[in-house]
């Protein structure tokens, strides 16, 4: 081999080893950068808690849509819709359904909401005369188990069942009127309720300076309220709350008297929403399926002391629902009713007390677990199921809701106070018992409700 061709063949060595170098390279950065991709991915993943959720709900992310801009964002538009004030919150853009899979990219995501029923801060009531009597201990009274409850959800709510105010006079030829002295809105701020309901029948039993006070008081302790106002416009119309990436809204509305001593608000006089016929409360609920992502109904309703929900009840339920209620809840009764799911939406037909008299009486904490599509990239089914029977599937246009569970938190009212069950036997007990107020409902161990 002379030495010409000994060089050819050097450089075709070098040549090959060069490309090997190259090739070695590259992959190298290649891994890398997935590497860091997946890294990123990992760390960028939606782990808010609800104490954040809840510390942007009492941030100002509160209104109701007499007052307030609401960015709706349906199929990911993101106009504002401007109904008179920027007092309001503004909703994040949502994706439309339009398959079964779901992305690689999706993020999917729980928000917790809890329900409980009536509540009276009255100090010349027996429940809060017992309070006072053991020194104020709210942890004596109230268990807990119930308080952490409310603190972990994402919103909690409860039946505002009396007036705060030091001002006004019983309403003449009413049997029970409740009223309490403003300071005591603090025991709402410790259980951490986030709204509460006033459409009820001892709002106003104190008149209406009363009630305006009631107003005021709970806007100053950072509380939502829903079912009363000012006006009509206020008091019809919802209250939105927002949520991470979900928009919630609130309708609430009483029809719980034979004799009307509350009244329903007007153009220009204070008050409730009143359902005794439901023109207003049906254009309260289609106004909230529009503007938000999951549609709360909060009627008082009922037989007082039956564990039967009655025909109107019912009917009302199918109602709501098909206007665009998501789910109903029902007060006023002082005992639990029944569950229902209609059209794969449920229904609590009453909480019952929560924490309220001396009765020795079933109570619970509601729960609604939401599961949503975090990723406005992808597009989620409304018929998609995980498998498991307790899974209700929402079934609107242009959300982002994957599924919806109803949790029953169980619990007794006794002697003034309110204890959760613990002992397994007593919890099958009490789900035995509301399963036979109940028409096809099913509820296991956990308290998941299932039809």
């Amino acid at each position: 081999m002379n030495d010409s061709e000994k060089k050819q063949k050097i450089n075709k060595k070098k040549r090959i080893l060069f490309i090997l170098i190259f090739i070695c390279c590259a992959c190298i950065v290649a891994i890398f950068a997935v590497g860091i991709a997946t890294s990123n991915n990992a760390g960028n993943g939606n782990t808010g808690s609800g104490s954040a959720a809840r510390a942007s709900v009492h941030s100002g992310a509160l209104g109701s849509d007499s007052g307030s801009n609401i960015a709706a964002g349906f199929g990911g538009d993101s106009s504002v819709s401007d109904s008179g004030s920027a007092s309001g919150i503004v909703g994040s853009g949502v994706s439309s359904y339009t398959g079964e899979s779901v992305a690689e990219s999706s993020s999917p995501e729980t928000i917790t909401l809890a329900f409980a029923g009536d509540i009276n801060f009255d100090d010349n009531w027996v429940n809060m005369q017992h309070y006072h009597a053991i020194g104020d201990d709210l942890n004596a009274v109230i268990d807990p188990v119930f308080q952490d409850e409310f603190k972990s959800a994402d919103l909690a709510w409860i039946n505002n069942e009396f007036t705060y105010s030091t001002r006004g006079r019983a309403l003449s030829g009413k049997a029970y009127t409740f009223k309490a002295n403003p300071s005591n809105v603090q025991i709402l701020n410790t259980l951490g309720i986030d709204i509460v309901g006033l459409a009820n029948n001892h709002i106003f039993d104190y008149g209406a300076d009363a009630f305006l006070d009631t107003l005021t008081t709970l806007q100053n302790a950072g509380i939502a309220y829903v079912g009363a106002g000012m006006n009509s416009d206020e008091a019809f119309a919802p209250k939105y709350m927002k949520v991470k990436d979900l928009t919630i809204g609130f309708v609430a509305a009483s029809r719980a008297e034979k004799i009307k001593y509350t009244p329903e608000a007007t153009a220009d006089s204070p008050g409730i929403m009143l359902c005794y016929d439901n023109t207003n409360i049906d254009a309260s609920i289609k106004e909230a399926d529009a503007k938000s992502d999951f549609v709360v109904v909060l009627p008082h309703w009922g037989d007082e002391y039956s564990n039967a929900a009655n025909d109107i009840q019912k009917a009302d339920a199918a109602e709501y629902i098909e206007n665009g209620a998501d789910v109903v809840i029902g007060a006023h009764p002082h005992v639990l009713q029944g569950l229902d799911v209609i059209d794969g939406k449920y229904v609590d037909y009453s909480l019952g007390n929560f924490w309220f008299n001396e009765k020795t009486l079933d109570t619970e904490i509601c729960e609604l677990e939401i599961t949503y599509e975090t990723s406005a990239e992808n597009k989620v089914s409304a018929a998609r199921e995980s498998g498991s029977t307790s899974e209700k599937s929402v079934s609107k246009d242009n959300e982002n809701i994957i599924s919806v569970k109803m949790k029953i938190i169980p619990g007794q009212q006794k002697n003034c106070e309110t204890k959760a069950l613990t002992d397994a036997s007593e919890k099958r007990a009490l789900f035995d018992r509301l399963q036979s107020y109940s028409d096809g409902i099913t509820i296991d161990d956990d308290g998941y409700v299932s039809k």
